[in-house]
């Protein structure tokens, strides 16, 4: 799978007192990480000792709002989120010495009204209270929240945005790949973004943001910050992941590359795990993007044949690592062709690549932003160690992830099988 070169499902934001909606935070109960729930029985298809994954009610997107946060102070010192007077805590992992214009995993959140802020590591609750914000949230909606750092001849207030709403505002559907760009950049008068040739968007003012449809695919990205002179940024080839990002950029100095930074958010998706994956397919990507081997047409079949259906696309949190059709075509032929024949097999070779567990953004390092080291048992109970950048048990990664609704993982790799663990 390709990688991104620039995370194009990103955050950079910043300033002023946003703008679409507020944003929401989660209290202990909706950001607890996910227990996967034991069923009375163990089913035949699950290995013994292993539980049946279940719908958690704490990830229902339908019942809570989502929020993300990031800290856009160029060059400043790493941050904890708190939550309502608390540090905030997504998937059991407390989110705190998190790195400046990293993006955090969203958190489900209650309905309501809630006080989100950052502050540097270490900084007392109370005292960080001071300096957040107040966003009410809407369940069934998605919302960033960026706080800017210092910026010279004024005050830079959180910037509150309704990304639902936002993509609404433009009539996108829920197969569109929606970009949120925002503009942090001090000293500019806009920023314009070009992708595959189409304008983005175009004069985002500093401060603000635009919505638009960035088509799927390879191709290649224009950003440009206008002022006293306009200086383009970015003039690259690149990836867009299917489903919806933040991008932009923040800083203080448009004329030198030390001088701003490029924000990524992780890509997520309002689709449910088959046409997620189906949107992967060349047919639906921009023309010439990577190849039929990218595409999981090959694992969507044999969800079915393994009968597996429910389990995938019943509303279960899970981490799952479908393996692309390439995966299945450097396989020798007659083992793809017995493998693609057994429906036990194919089950257990599904099974092995799923995880029954909430597996937010960063939450596999000890601290977001930080390097990979954690252990899952798979739904065979076999161990997977996911380490450095996403090897698993010390093998290739695959490409980029992206999260459902339910907070499900979704990471493509390029490997039927998977090494013995360490």
């Amino acid at each position: 799978m390709k990688s991104r070169v620039v995370p194009l499902s990103a955050v950079s934001v910043l300033v002023l007192l946003g703008a679409c909606t507020g944003s929401s935070s989660p209290n202990a109960s909706s950001t607890a990480g996910v227990a996967v729930s034991p069923s009375a029985a163990t089913t035949p298809t699950m290995a013994a000792g292993v539980a049946t994954p279940t719908p958690d009610p704490n990830l229902d997107a339908t019942t809570h709002a989502r929020l993300h946060m990031v800290a856009l102070d160029h060059g400043g010192a790493n941050v904890d989120v708190f939550v309502d007077g608390a540090t905030a805590n997504n998937g059991g992992q407390a989110q705190v010495n998190v790195p400046t214009g990293y993006v955090t995993a969203y958190l489900y959140a209650a309905p309501g009204t809630h006080r989100v802020a950052v502050a540097p590591t270490g900084t007392a609750p109370a005292q960080a209270g001071q300096a957040g914000v107040d966003v009410p949230v809407t369940a069934g909606h998605r919302y960033l929240v960026a706080f800017p750092g210092p910026i010279s001849g004024g005050s830079a207030k959180p910037l509150v945005i309704d990304e639902t709403d936002a993509a609404a505002h433009i009539g996108a559907t829920p197969t569109d790949s929606v970009t949120i760009t925002l503009n942090g950049l001090a000293g500019t008068t806009g920023l314009d973004y070009k992708w595959a040739g189409k304008v983005i968007n175009a004069g985002i003012k500093f401060g603000g943001f635009g919505t638009g449809i960035a088509p799927a695919g390879d191709a290649h990205i224009t950003v440009t910050a206008t002022g006293t002179t306009d200086t383009i940024l970015l003039d690259e080839d690149n990836y867009v992941v299917p489903g919806d990002s933040v991008f932009g950029i923040f800083g203080s100095d448009a004329t030198t590359k030390s001088g701003w930074e490029v924000v990524d958010a992780a890509p997520t998706t309002e689709q449910n795990l088959f046409d997620s994956l189906q949107a992967y397919d060349t047919k639906n990507l921009l023309p010439g993007s990577g190849s039929p081997g990218n595409g999981f047409n090959t694992v969507l079949a044999a969800i079915k044949a393994a009968g597996l259906t429910d389990l995938y696309a019943g509303g279960p949190t899970l981490l799952f690592l479908p393996p692309t059709d390439h995966a299945f075509a450097v396989l020798p032929q007659a083992q793809r062709d017995a493998l693609l024949a057994d429906p036990a097999a194919l089950a257990a070779m599904l099974r092995s690549h799923t995880v029954g567990a909430y597996v937010p953004r960063g939450s596999l390092a000890p601290t977001p932003g930080s390097r990979f080291d954690r252990g899952f048992k798979n739904l065979n109970g076999e161990t997977i160690r996911i380490s450095g950048d996403y090897a698993i048990n010390g093998g290739p990664g695959g490409g980029e992830s992206y999260w459902l609704a339910n907070g499900t993982q979704v990471h493509p790799v390029n490997d039927v099988s998977f090494p013995p663990a360490p």
